[in-house]
């Protein structure tokens, strides 16, 4: 049909480019393909979920949230609250951790998708108050917001996978 012949064959398109960083952050959540076990039952306790914020600019992340509970409301804004500040204490908690990681301050525009959590009066007084200009991308198009979800896959691929307790993306990657 249409939609899988589009997915497959249009011509891909330049998105926004943006001038400087900061200026264009995107955010989104996913469920990491990897269970977590109690060390001390030797049991599953699940699969977490992962939001994230990137600057499209710079390419980095800015801020992350990892929980059990589904995305919400509270997940948005703890990764918001980890993306707008620094992350000295990271060099204090991880001494081993040799490199920095600077990237933090407020976003100029925040491009979401249209799920629940990202709609509603909490999100947008918040981002009213900081200043942050909230954008929703076009429904059933997550290639507009090609940063965050080619950043989902790689997370995936390059980390996730390699690691015991993998889920894959797929049954046919379990083999």
């Amino acid at each position: 049909g249409k939609k899988i012949a589009d997915e497959k064959f249009r011509a891909v398109l330049q998105g926004p480019r943006p001038t400087r960083p900061l200026e264009r952050v995107e955010c989104d959540h996913t469920i990491l393909d990897l269970f977590v076990i109690d060390p001390m039952m030797m049991l599953p306790i699940g699969r977490a979920y992962l939001t994230w914020m990137m600057c499209v600019f710079t390419k980095m992340v800015l801020g992350f949230y990892i929980s059990f509970n589904p995305p919400s409301y509270l997940t948005v804004m703890e990764c918001l609250k980890h993306a707008i500040r620094s992350k000295t204490y990271l060099r204090k908690k991880f001494p081993i951790i040799r490199n920095d990681w600077n990237p933090y301050g407020i976003p100029e525009m925040l491009v979401v998708d249209n799920a629940r959590e990202f709609h509603g009066r909490n999100l947008e007084d918040a981002c009213h108050q900081l200043g942050i200009v909230l954008q929703f991308s076009q429904k059933g198009k997550p290639w507009l917001r090609p940063t965050i979800e080619r950043s989902f896959r790689t997370l995936a691929t390059q980390l996730l996978h390699q690691l015991p307790g993998t889920t894959f993306s797929n049954i046919f990657d379990r083999a």
